[in-house]
C-alpha cells in the first residue's frame, strides 16, 4: 500500500500512479488536491481502498472512476471532510464491488443521496445535518424498507425542524421514500447509514487493518516487476500543476 497522507499533493493526474498496478491501497487523505482527471485510476486495477479524505475536493466530475477495468476490486472510498457538494460521475455508481463510503463532513447535495440508494453499497456515512434529517423519518424508512438501518445518534434530535426549514432536505425526505419502494422491490442488500464521527474499523491508526490487508492480498496473489521507487517518484510530482 501506499500513503502520501500530509504532502502538498493538489492535482491527482491521470498518470500519477502509473507504474503501481499491483497496488491496493492508496492514501492520500490531509492534502491540498483539488482537481481529479479523468481515468486517474486507471493504471490501478487492483485498487481496493481509496482515502482522500481532508482535502479541498468540490466534486467529483464525469470520468475520474472510468478505467478499462471498471475498478472491480474497489470496496472502500472516503472522501469526508472536503467541501464536496457533486458527485456527477456515472462510474462511480456503477462501482461493481463500492461496500463502504465515508461522506462525513462534506456539503454533498441530496440528488447524490438518491443516487447512492441505488447502489450496492453496505455501509455509508452521511454529514450529520443529512444523516438527522433521515432519522426524522427513521420509522418510515425502515418500515417501508427492512434494507435500510439507521443508526441515529443521541447528539441528533430528531424532532428538530431542520428538514422543514431547509427546502432540499425536506424534499429529500419525499424523494428517499420513492427510492427505497423501489429498492425494496428490487430485493437489495442491507444498507447501513451512520452519522459523521461513526468510528471506522476499516483502519487502526490510520492505516488498514490486518484482517483489510488479508482480504487485498486474497485478490491480487502475483508479484510485479516494476520499479516501485521510480512510481512513487510519479506520484509526489501531483504537487505540480502540469
Amino acid at each position: 500500500y501506499l500513503i502520501l497522507k500530509d504532502n502538498s499533493l493538489n492535482r491527482l493526474h491521470n498518470s500519477s500512479l502509473e507504474g503501481l498496478f499491483s497496488l491496493t491501497y492508496l492514501d492520500l487523505s490531509c492534502n491540498k488536491i483539488q482537481i481529479i482527471d479523468k481515468n486517474a485510476f486507471e493504471a490501478v486495477p487492483f485498487l481496493q481502498i481509496i482515502n482522500l479524505s481532508g482535502n479541498i475536493i468540490e466534486r467529483i466530475t464525469e470520468g475520474t472512476f472510468q478505467a478499462w477495468h471498471g475498478m472491480q476490486f474497489l470496496f472502500k472510498v472516503d472522501l469526508s471532510h472536503n467541501p464536496l457538494a457533486v458527485i456527477q460521475d456515472s462510474y462511480f455508481y456503477r462501482l461493481p464491488s463500492l461496500k463502504f463510503l465515508d461522506l462525513g463532513a462534506t456539503e454533498v447535495m441530496p440528488k447524490t443521496l438518491e443516487d447512492l440508494f441505488q447502489t450496492s453499497l453496505n455501509t455509508l456515512i452521511l454529514p450529520k445535518k443529512m444523516s438527522c434529517c433521515l432519522c426524522h423519518i427513521k420509522e418510515d424508512i425502515e418500515i417501508l424498507c427492512k434494507a435500510i438501518k439507521l443508526e441515529c445518534t443521541e447528539s441528533c434530535d430528531i424532532s428538530a425542524t431542520l428538514c422543514e426549514k431547509e427546502e432540499s432536505l425536506n424534499s429529500m425526505q419525499g424523494e428517499v421514500m420513492k427510492i427505497l419502494e423501489i429498492r425494496k422491490q428490487n430485493g437489495s442488500n442491507l444498507l447501513t447509514i451512520l452519522p459523521e464521527g461513526h468510528n471506522n474499523d476499516f483502519l487502526e491508526n490510520g492505516v488498514p487493518s490486518i484482517d483489510m490487508l488479508a482480504l487485498a492480498h486474497n485478490y491480487s496473489g502475483f508479484t510485479n516487476n516494476f520499479n516501485l521507487l521510480k512510481s512513487v517518484k510519479q506520484v509526489m510530482q501531483m504537487t505540480g500543476d502540469e
